[in-house]
C-alpha cells in the first residue's frame, strides 16, 4: 500500500490482523493469529488514505495530512513523550510532523521519509547514522527537509529501500528520478556503487528516452515504470530479481 498519493486506496475504517483463540485461529510461529481483520478502534472517524510498512514499523497517513505510527521503536521514545518505550502497539500521532501536511510516507531500514502536500521531502532516522540528505546529530529524531537538488523541485512520489531513497520529481522538462543514500549494489542508479549524501539526478532515463511515472524501491534493487509502459530495473541482481535473464548487478537503469 506504499504508493503515490494518486494511486492509493482509501480505507475507512482501517483493519488489522488480530490474535484469536485456537478454535477459529491459526498458529503461526507459536502465536495465534486471526484470519479475519479487526478494526483499529483508535482510528475510528479518521480516514486513512495511505499506509507504509517496513522494518517492524507501520505508518498511516490520514486525509487531513496527519501521520500515525506504531511498531518497533517507532521514531524513538521522544516522539511520544514516553521514556523507556520500546514498542508502540497501537497507532499514535507523530507529533513532530503535526505542522507538515503529509501525503505519503516511506520506510527504509533505518530511516523514514515523508512527502508533504507542497512536494517537499522530509527524512529522519531512529538514532543511527543512516540520516538522509541533511547534516545533523545522528541522535536527532526530528524530520528535516532534504537539502540539495530537490530543495526547489516538487516531488510527487517517494520510495525507500535499505538505507536509500528514490524521489519522483516534476520539472518543466518532465518527470525525473533522484536518489540519495547507500550505493551498495549500484541501487542508486548512477553507474557506480558510491554513496550519495544529497539527492542526485539519475541521468540514465534521458539516455533511454524514458519518462518515469512510478518509482519502486526494494531492499537492494529498484524499478521505474515509464509513461510508455517500459520498465527499468537496477541494483542487486541475485535470484534474477532484475528480470534481465541473469543474476548480474546493474548500477544504472536497464530496460530488458
Amino acid at each position: 500500500m506504499a504508493a503515490s498519493p494518486n494511486q492509493v486506496a482509501h480505507f475507512r475504517p482501517l483493519f488489522r490482523p488480530g490474535i484469536v483463540n485456537a478454535r477459529n485461529g491459526k498458529r503461526i510461529l507459536g502465536r495465534e493469529v486471526n484470519g479475519t481483520p479487526l478494526c483499529y478502534r483508535s482510528l475510528q472517524g479518521i480516514r486513512i488514505i495511505q499506509a507504509a510498512a517496513g522494518a517492524g514499523r507501520t505508518m498511516l497517513i490520514s486525509d487531513a495530512g496527519q501521520v500515525f505510527a506504531f511498531g518497533k521503536d517507532s521514531f524513538g521514545e521522544a516522539e511520544y513523550g514516553v521514556q523507556g518505550t520500546k514498542l508502540v502497539t497501537s497507532p499514535q500521532l507523530v507529533e513532530s510532523l503535526k505542522n507538515i501536511f503529509v501525503v505519503q510516507a516511506a520506510i527504509g531500514n533505518f530511516f523514514t521519509a515523508v512527502l508533504s502536500r507542497e512536494g517537499k521531502v522530509y527524512t529522519f532516522s531512529w538514532g543511527t547514522d543512516a540520516k538522509m540528505g541533511h547534516h545533523t546529530d545522528p541522535n536527532d529524531l526530528e524530520p528535516r527537509p532534504l537539502l540539495g537538488a530537490l530543495e526547489n523541485i516538487p516531488v510527487v512520489q517517494i520510495a525507500a529501500g535499505y538505507c536509500y531513497l528514490l524521489a519522483l520529481a516534476c520539472q518543466p522538462s518532465g518527470m525525473s528520478v533522484y536518489s540519495v543514500g547507500c550505493g551498495l549494489g549500484g541501487k542508486l542508479g548512477h553507474g557506480s556503487r558510491t554513496d550519495e549524501k544529497y539527492p542526485r539526478l539519475i541521468e540514465q532515463f534521458q539516455l533511454l528516452n524514458l519518462q518515469p511515472v512510478v518509482v519502486a524501491a526494494g531492499a537492494w534493487h529498484a524499478a521505474v515504470v515509464g509513461r510508455d509502459g517500459r520498465v527499468c530495473t537496477w541494483g542487486w541482481g541475485r535470484y534474477g530479481c532484475l528480470g534481465h535473464g541473469n543474476e548480474e548487478c546493474e548500477s544504472a537503469p536497464k530496460v530488458d
